[in-house]
């Protein structure tokens, strides 16, 4: 896999307190994982990930991917971020074994992020390792090491050939230099507030 992303802002903003999704009126946790990580706990809303997996499937052995948006947080001392949306690469260049970020899917990127997700922040990316697992590859950590070093970045991956309860889990930074070396669970939660404006998930 050959990516090269320049993620801005890759430090964000100071962390957002409020309560967790399950805690704050108006949501309501799905799906707790079975391995959360130990630090960083990693909530994603139930139409993105849907979304991601979609996109996944669709795809079948070629890899695709894209990049996660949210809000970093913190509560009465606990870390997480919560995954709101998520921006596919759609103009990536997307092979077997093999996933290239260009000028203009990161261009793409950038654009929507301002224009649709106006006051959120980038929290890492995602990406499919279809029928070979969930780790990340040396290129991979390549990847996030140079551009999501920062503590609320984090990196999904999915395998849309894995069963159902193996086939996503999500990499997160465990203390400053070390991800985690085992994919984590993550979060899925329902927002059941009324959205103001419809969101557009490809």
């Amino acid at each position: 896999m050959n990516l090269r992303i320049r993620v801005k802002g890759a430090r964000g903003p100071d962390p957002v307190e409020r309560p967790p999704p399950g805690e704050r009126e108006g949501t309501r946790v799905l799906e707790r994982g079975r391995r959360p990580p130990p630090g960083l706990t990693v909530y994603v809303e139930r139409r993105p990930l849907e979304s991601m997996l979609r996109r996944a499937g669709v795809a079948g052995d070629y890899e695709v991917g894209g990049f996660l948006l949210g809000a970093s947080c913190r509560h009465d001392g606990r870390r997480f971020v919560e995954i709101t949306a998520q921006v596919p690469a759609v103009k990536a260049e997307s092979a077997r074994a093999h996933l290239t970020f260009g000028v203009e899917a990161v261009r793409e990127f950038h654009e929507t992020h301002a224009e649709r997700y106006p006051g959120t922040t980038v929290l890492g990316w995602w990406h499919t390792h279809p029928g070979y697992g969930l780790f990340l590859s040396s290129d991979d950590m390549f990847i996030h090491t140079s551009f999501y070093a920062a503590e609320h970045h984090v990196a999904i991956v999915i395998d849309p050939r894995a069963g159902p309860r193996e086939e996503i889990g999500v990499f997160v930074w465990e203390e400053p230099g070390e991800v985690s070396p085992r994919p984590r669970s993550l979060v899925v939660y329902e927002d059941e507030r009324p959205r103001r404006a419809p969101r557009r998930e490809r």
